[in-house]
Formats: C-alpha cells, structure tokens, sequence
C-alpha cells in the first residue's frame, strides 16, 4: 500500500438506501473495521435529514465519503476479502447502494476537464 506523497489521494463515495436498519447496522461496524485496515478515513457520513439530493438520480436515506491514499487503496479496499465479508452482512436486502470511485485533483489542477 505504498504510495507516493505527491499521488493523489482516492476517494470511495456511496449513496445507499437503507432497507434494514438493524442489517445495516451490523454491517456498518463490519465495514468501518475494513475501511481502516486499508488505512481510510471517513470524511463525511449521514443518514436521514443529513443527505439531501440537489440535483440527478442519486437518491438515498444514507451517504459516506471516505478517503484513502489513492485511488489504487480505496479499489483495494472495496474489493477486499474483508469488505466483502462486511456486505455479505449486510446481505441483498439491507440496502440498495451506489458506489463510485473518484480520484482527487493535484495541486497544479486548473480546470474541470
């Protein structure tokens, strides 16, 4: 998990729509053990009055940032064997959720495109 301080950092954001609270619940305590094996960090997470949908399809009762080193970390950490442990907690029917993986800007980052 070496990576080079100049790498931008990588960044897992998830909207999810709580079907199980008490599922959810177990995997949540599941997830956060696995999300700091691979050496993240949540920098934002809310659920009900907290996450409001401005604009697009991406709707749900729950949502969580998450940062790790690179992009490289933050796919290492969704596709490990610790993670998918956590979501077979949470199994098909605790929740709905989108996933992305989004890379962080340099410094030197000017522009949109």
């Amino acid at each position: 998990m070496g990576v080079s301080a100049s790498a931008p950092k990588g960044y897992l954001i998830a909207f999810i729509k709580v079907k199980d609270k008490e599922k959810f619940g177990a995997f949540g305590a599941a997830a956060k053990t696995a999300i700091e094996e691979y050496g993240g960090t949540i920098l934002a997470k809310g659920p009900g009055d907290l996450v409001e949908t401005a604009n697009g399809g991406a709707e749900g009762s729950a949502a969580i940032l998450l940062e790790f080193a690179s992009i490289a970390q933050a796919k290492e950490f969704y596709y490990s064997e610790s993670y998918q442990k956590a979501k077979e907690i949470r199994g098909d029917g605790g929740a709905d959720v989108s996933v992305m993986f989004v890379e962080g800007t340099p410094p030197t980052f000017t522009g949109l495109m």
